[in-house]
């Protein structure tokens, strides 16, 4: 799985999932050159998953944040 994190606003993006680590660096490779991700090029991300494995099984949690006002 490629993934790329902009560094300037947490923005994550997922750029696809590929069978194999070298077809997913020449992903990354071609993707340093586009308008949006040649500016950090070091934040791309080659993570492994196993196929027909279930993950996240325990669910999720939400966070709620007390904001103050700028008054």
């Amino acid at each position: 799985m490629v993934s790329h994190l902009n560094p300037k606003n947490d923005d994550e993006k997922l750029i696809g999932s590929y069978l194999t680590y070298e077809e997913a660096a020449q992903v990354v490779e071609k993707y340093k050159q586009f308008e949006g991700f040649r500016d950090s090029p070091n934040h791309f991300y080659i993570d492994k998953y196993e196929i027909g494995k279930l993950y996240w099984t325990e669910g999720y949690y939400s966070v709620r944040l007390k904001v103050k006002d700028k008054k």
